[in-house]
């Protein structure tokens, strides 16, 4: 049964690119593996438990993968995951000859079978993903992952694996389209790190003038998270300007190259992911960005460009408030492979949550102002109080 109710979650979200039924397609997937974990817990016998299946035989295609996805998010493992997802994606690309039947190559790379399909499942690698996107300080490396195996891992290579994960994400079908994304991803990338934010809108908008930063990194003590910028608003909107219009370019090159009753709905989950690469300097800087930046942050990935600094209606505050939830669920999944004491861990967790906290009684205040009605009498659930 959740083989079949997973297959047709996926092809809902295909054909719509609602992102409802993504995030419910996630929390199935975790849900069922965390029943597999933890059956007592769930109220199930230990007799019962025991018979439950392995988690493999829920997913039955790309089940090599399963264990990778699932396991903890360390540096090597994150570079051998997106080794082993671009193989299987070459892989399909040659068992299926575009020249006879290129929709069969379309199909192949995003259905139910597809490792793209598997991977969207686990949200918490495409969040770890834009961490390292914007993480180069080696220091960074000693505070957030001291669980990653011995050996020297540079930072570039770290950067490059996590923009070629991402566009893969955003872009499985068209290799060209992916390999545009991830190059657009890195210059950006090293812009933010070498303190460098071009005021130029162009798409070759490097040069110019250009404000310094103070480079971010991950830390954790009271000091450096009471640490304020004035510039950080100023900017963190120059910066956005010149993601965005990696979004507009990469609009332009092609529609995803989709199969065409897929290409609109997906394009609009497409844009929506995209807006949250920038959460990863939220997540990895959080002690770096005061209240005013992080909320810029969240309300440019729940809402978009379009008006940065004007009011929230109805259904950005909804979005708003379960953006807040989405991001503080995967940060806590984060905090237990990222650190080696639970202390540590929490008090990332506590520093993300107090960043974003603002935002989000934001949206609450402007959901409560929606629940009033018109003679100013507070309602709840339908009912004068």
């Amino acid at each position: 049964m959740f083989i079949d109710t997973r297959a047709l979650l996926h092809d809902w979200f295909l054909q719509t690119g609602l992102s409802s039924v993504l995030e419910l397609l996630m929390e199935l997937v975790s849900l069922i593996l965390d029943v597999i974990s933890r059956p007592t817990w769930w109220g199930l016998s230990l007799e019962l438990g025991l018979k439950l299946p392995f988690s493999n035989a829920y997913f039955p295609y790309k089940s090599d993968l399963l264990n990778s996805f699932t396991g903890p998010l360390l540096y090597e493992s994150f570079l051998q995951l997106v080794h082993r997802t671009r193989k299987s994606a070459s892989l399909n690309r040659e068992l299926c000859d575009p020249t006879i039947n290129p929709s069969a190559v379309r199909v192949a790379l995003i259905d139910h079978k597809s490792i793209w399909a598997l991977a969207i499942s686990f949200p918490e690698w495409f969040y770890f993903a834009s961490v390292l996107l914007f993480s180069d300080d080696k220091k960074s490396q000693q505070n957030i992952q001291v669980r990653c195996p011995l050996g020297v891992l540079e930072f570039g290579q770290l950067t490059a694996a996590a923009a070629t994960f991402i566009a893969w994400i955003l872009s499985p079908v068209n290799k060209s389209n992916q390999d545009t994304l991830s190059e657009n991803l890195t210059k950006l990338s090293k812009c933010w790190n070498l303190k460098e934010i071009s005021s130029d809108n162009s798409q070759n908008g490097m040069a110019g003038y250009k404000k310094k930063l103070k480079k971010p990194r991950f830390c954790d003590s009271k000091e450096d998270s009471t640490l304020g910028n004035k510039y950080d608003c100023q900017v963190i909107i120059l910066w956005l300007k010149q993601f965005q219009n990696i979004m507009k370019h990469n609009e332009t090159i092609d529609d995803m190259a989709f199969c065409e009753s897929q290409s609109y709905a997906l394009l609009q989950q497409h844009d929506k992911l995209f807006r949250r690469v920038p959460l990863g300097i939220l997540i990895g800087s959080s002690s770096y960005i005061n209240e005013d930046g992080c909320e810029l942050l969240l309300h440019y990935a729940a809402t978009g460009p379009e008006d940065l600094f004007g009011g929230i209606n109805k259904e950005e505050a909804v979005s708003g408030a379960c953006l807040v939830f989405s991001v503080t669920d995967v940060v806590t999944r984060l905090s237990v492979s990222l650190f080696e004491t639970e202390k540590s861990g929490e008090d990332f967790l506590c520093l993300v949550k107090l960043r974003t906290g603002r935002y989000l009684l934001k949206c609450i205040k402007r959901l409560i102002q929606f629940n009033v009605d018109a003679d100013g009498v507070p309602m709840v659930s339908g009912s004068p109080r």
